[in-house]
């Protein structure tokens, strides 16, 4: 059974982590974040005080978390990442990767760290699976820890057919790296060079004047 928590059978490749000053359970983190010099160190038995340069375990665990983040997708979901509830709409929760979900990361997952990059297509054959979902979230991680948040990426999606024909506000990442709210562009309005006229009636003669 996957869990994101402890990455135990989590997608891409896993190492085993196991640092009782970090945590009392042994985690399985992606295997990239064993050639990180604070990984290395602390397996080599350093006191995560000097590794992180923190002064209380508080503030090592939650910058051991943040540092996790960036290299574990299914953990930063479940975590940072909250979706409504098919069940209940108005229940919100965080995104735990169901077995759809999980087969696709994974493939991008192991892909990405063997460095052999390609375009995806995606069948969505089986619908209400969270497909959609699961890659604009992806989309967006990568965007917010690898690509710089300097530049944009949007990720946006139609309301189904019976709700309505409008589209879902955009979730946009901001120069500061901070997700704002984008609403679809309204349609153009014509300027006035692109405006058409409407033809004007003639303007009828005058009566004649009586002599």
């Amino acid at each position: 059974m996957t869990n994101p928590i402890s990455g135990r059978n989590s997608p891409g490749f896993r190492f085993r982590f196991c640092v009782r000053s970090i945590t009392h359970k042994t985690l399985y983190l992606p295997l990239a974040m064993k050639q990180l010099p604070e990984i290395k160190r602390l397996m080599e038995g350093y006191a995560p005080f000097s590794v992180f340069h923190c002064l209380s375990m508080d503030t090592v665990r939650h910058t051991f978390n943040e540092l996790r983040k960036k290299y574990d997708f299914a953990y930063w979901c479940a975590t940072e990442y909250y979706i409504h509830d098919m069940a209940d709409a108005d229940n919100i929760i965080p995104l735990r990767l169901n077995q759809h979900q999980h087969q696709i990361i994974d493939t991008f997952e192991r892909r990405y760290f063997e460095q052999k990059h390609a375009a995806y297509i995606i069948s969505k054959s089986f619908r209400r699976a969270g497909v959609t979902t699961c890659v604009q979230a992806y989309i967006l991680w990568r965007q917010i820890y690898y690509f710089g948040r300097a530049s944009n990426t949007c990720t946006a999606s139609s309301i189904n057919a019976h709700h309505s024909t409008a589209t879902q506000p955009s979730v946009t990442t901001c120069a500061n790296g901070s997700p704002s709210t984008a609403f679809p562009r309204s349609p153009k309005t014509p300027t006035s060079s692109e405006s058409t006229s409407s033809p004007t009636s003639p303007t009828p003669p005058s009566p004649p004047s009586s002599t």
